[in-house]
């Protein structure tokens, strides 16, 4: 297929080192391999060479004894090449003029010119599919077809536009969807000491979750409230039809005096099969320890790769100062409900101490930056700029202090999007879901960057699976978050929907919920329903007038004027407000 400006094959070569040197790429010398052995086969011609069985023998090593496992390798890898290339492309790589796709169900690279008005798309051997080599327009040459000229420059404008947005669509499906149907995913309970769930068998669970969410090969359930004794009442059959868990966690522990034993299994829900047990025993202060072996034992027994960075985050202790562990986790609690502002501003000084108990400890600062975005977005700042600047450059210690540590990121990109810079409020969000794909609260607050960037659809795959992840805490505002993108999206019974069991669930109810729930209920004609919530949603917004939450939530062009003449016709200057 001749193409108008076909990329070179220097320039393909340019691209791959550009991509090989970056920082992205640096800690994962695998995944390095991989993107050169195909991208070697794409330019020799051989893409019929670029299958699971050869790469798994060519670049790992492994032979046919175990195809399960050599298959198993190679579409891990490959997940998570598709991933760093989305995040480069999306960070250090984004004025690349030649990028390197990989489409989901595909191994070969296709290669795209990165134009202002065109993607144009070498085809480096016959046998790829022509389906992956279309151009959106071509330039006629024959000033006699300038009608033609015309419409193919608009049918460029919008092909392009809409080349753009499926691919990334699709990363981010792939991310959410596609790899992850065939991961494992896992629950852990507490550590049992005389059939009670301790202080220590507690820490065993939230560290272990904490680290067994930093791997991008499998997912793990949130902890939910009181050690997850839901799960302990459930059978292995149940676990897997309400939650989709494929296995579970558990075990128990002895103390006797500083020295600690401790039992751990690993349990398959669809078979019962116990597929991995040890026993760990030593000193108490070698806790930690136990628990970076426990995790690389436990992706061994699921036959999961995990990255050398994945492993540094792993056995990486971000602090072992227990008061500034203790005092972060209170400090995060005062955040919620953030439209209290005297909850954030004892937050703000909780979080200074923990600066101050550990230095080192990147979470006092991260807290910081999203406690100061949060005041500018809930109205509670007397100086909106200047608490923004403190909250990116709280953000930046915390990157400082731990590049690896994704709440950094996420509330880097939280204050973005409060700012109004949303390409860049993304690029951070989502290297924070990247670094840890199963954390809940970083998969929320890309939902919500998402959507206050207008990206709907990306932003209700990132809220359920932020859901998938933590279905056991109620009290959450997933669901309401969740009512939000649902309505951008014109969806309104689904959005009423999820209002509705939030109500149900008793979850939180913030003036400005009650507001957007009320306008999901006009939208659909329910005028008394409506106007009810809007007499308690007025009581409780205090000084913040009701259309700059319309204005925040509503992203898509026109609904926040549809609302606020929704607002008119049902009285809102002469409801009285119920306190």
């Amino acid at each position: 297929m001749t193409q108008a400006d076909p990329v070179s094959e220097s320039e393909i070569r340019d691209a791959l080192e550009r991509v090989l040197e970056s920082e992205e790429f640096q800690s994962s010398p695998r995944i390095k391999d991989v993107l050169r052995y195909i991208v070697e086969k794409m330019l020799e011609g051989r893409s019929d060479e670029i299958h699971e069985p050869i790469i798994a023998y060519e670049v790992f090593n492994r032979t046919s004894d175990d195809p399960d496992s050599s298959s198993s390798v190679v579409r891990v890898t490959m997940a998570r090449l598709r991933r760093k290339l989305s995040h480069y492309y999306q960070s250090a790589g984004v004025d690349d003029p030649i990028r390197i796709e990989i489409s989901a169900g595909s191994y070969a690279p296709v290669f795209h010119r990165v134009g202002r008005e065109e993607v144009d798309i070498q085809e480096i051997a016959p046998t790829v599919d022509a389906a992956e080599q279309v151009v959106a327009g071509r330039k006629l040459l024959s000033r006699a077809h300038k009608l033609l000229i015309v419409l193919g420059v608009i049918l460029i404008a919008v092909s392009s536009f809409l080349v753009a947005e499926f691919v990334l669509h699709e990363r981010y499906r792939e991310h959410y969807e596609g790899d992850t149907s065939e991961m494992p995913f896992v629950a852990v309970v507490g550590l049992d000491h005389k059939q009670e769930t301790g202080e220590l068998g507690r820490r065993f669970q939230m560290a272990l979750t904490s680290d067994l969410a930093n791997l991008s090969a499998l997912r793990v359930m949130a902890p939910g409230p009181g050690g997850s004794e839901q799960l302990l009442h459930m059978t292995l059959a149940e676990m897997r039809a309400s939650f989709g868990l494929s296995h579970f966690i558990s075990g128990v522990y002895v103390v006797n005096q500083d020295e600690l034993q401790f039992d751990v299994q690993l349990q398959a829900t669809k078979t019962s099969q116990i597929l991995w047990a040890e026993r760990y025993a030593g000193h108490l202060d070698n806790f930690d320890g136990f628990l970076a072996h426990t995790v690389s034992d436990i992706a061994t027994a699921l036959s999961v790769v995990v990255d050398p960075d994945e492993t540094k985050r792993i056995s990486l202790n971000h602090t072992s100062n227990r008061s500034a562990i203790t005092l972060f986790s209170n400090a995060m609690r005062s955040l919620y409900p953030p439209d209290q502002p005297g909850r954030t501003f004892a937050a703000i000084e909780m979080f200074k101490e923990v600066t101050v108990l550990d230095p080192t400890f990147a979470g006092g600062f991260a807290g910081l930056a999203l406690a100061h975005a949060q005041l500018v977005l809930y109205q509670h700042s007397s100086d909106p700029d200047s608490d923004l600047k403190k909250a990116i450059g709280y953000a930046d210690e915390a990157i400082k202090v731990d590049p690896d540590y994704g709440f950094g990121h996420s509330a880097k990109g939280y204050a973005y999007s409060v700012m109004g810079d949303h390409h860049r409020s993304v690029v951070e969000s989502y290297r924070a879901v990247t670094l840890a794909p199963s954390d809940p609260i970083s998969q929320m607050r890309f939902a919500v960057v998402l959507c206050l960037a207008g990206r709907h659809e990306d932003a209700l795959v990132a809220i359920d699976e932020t859901l998938h992840l933590d279905p056991l805490k109620t009290r959450t505002p997933y669901r309401n978050l969740r009512g939000v993108i649902l309505y951008n999206l014109g969806r309104y019974k689904d959005a009423l929907a999820a209002f509705d069991e939030n109500v149900s669930l008793r979850g939180p109810r913030a003036g400005w919920i009650k507001l957007i729930h009320a306008m999901t209920y006009a939208r659909l004609g329910m005028n008394e329903r409506a106007i009810g919530l809007l007499q308690e949603a007025k009581g409780a917004l205090g000084r913040v007038p009701a259309e700059y939450w319309l204005d925040v939530w509503f992203s898509v062009p026109g609904a926040a004027d549809e609302a606020k003449a929704d607002l008119v016709k049902l009285g809102w200057d002469d409801l009285p407000g119920v306190n």
